[in-house]
C-alpha cells in the first residue's frame, strides 16, 4: 500500500482562493529568493527579476479579483479583503524594488542594502493574523 500525499484542493470562496494564490506566490515562487535575501547572500538578479515579474502578474490578478468593484461582501470579510490587499501591495512594492535593482546591475549582485526585506516579514506576520480571522468566519481555507 503506497502512501500518497494528500492533495490540497482549491478553496471555493473568493477570499480563500485569493489567499491560496498569495500563499503559492510566497511559499513556492519566492521562498528561495526571500530566504537568500534574508541571509544576505548573493543572488542572480536576472533570475530574481524574472520570478518577480511573474509574481507581480499573479498579484495583479489577485488584486483585480478581490477589488471592491468585482467582489461584494459583508463587513468581516471586507476587513479580510483589506488585509489581503495590503499584503499584495507591500509584496508588489518589494518586487518592484527588486526588479528596479536588477535593471541597474547585471549578473549577480549584493543588493540587500537597497531592498526593504522588512516589508516581506510584515506580510508573513499579517498572514498569521489572517489565519485567526478566517477561522472566525469559518472559511474553507485557513
Amino acid at each position: 500500500m503506497a502512501f500518497g500525499r494528500k492533495k490540497q484542493e482549491k478553496p471555493k470562496s473568493i477570499l480563500g482562493y485569493a489567499l491560496f494564490r498569495l500563499d503559492q506566490v510566497l511559499n513556492v515562487q519566492l521562498a528561495g529568493m526571500i530566504r537568500e535575501l534574508k541571509l544576505k547572500k548573493r543572488i542572480n538578479l536576472k533570475a530574481a527579476a524574472a520570478r518577480g515579474d511573474s509574481a507581480v502578474l499573479i498579484l495583479d490578478g489577485i488584486l483585480e479579483d478581490i477589488s471592491r468593484d468585482n467582489f461584494k461582501t459583508d463587513y468581516r470579510s471586507d476587513k479580510i479583503r483589506d488585509s489581503i490587499i495590503t499584503m499584495c501591495k507591500s509584496l508588489k512594492n518589494f518586487l518592484s524594488q527588486l526588479i528596479n535593482q536588477s535593471g541597474r546591475t547585471t549578473g549577480s549582485g549584493n543588493i540587500y542594502d537597497s531592498i526593504d526585506i522588512q516589508s516581506v516579514d510584515e506580510v508573513f506576520k499579517t498572514r498569521e493574523l489572517l489565519k485567526k480571522k478566517l477561522k472566525d468566519i469559518e472559511s474553507d481555507y485557513v
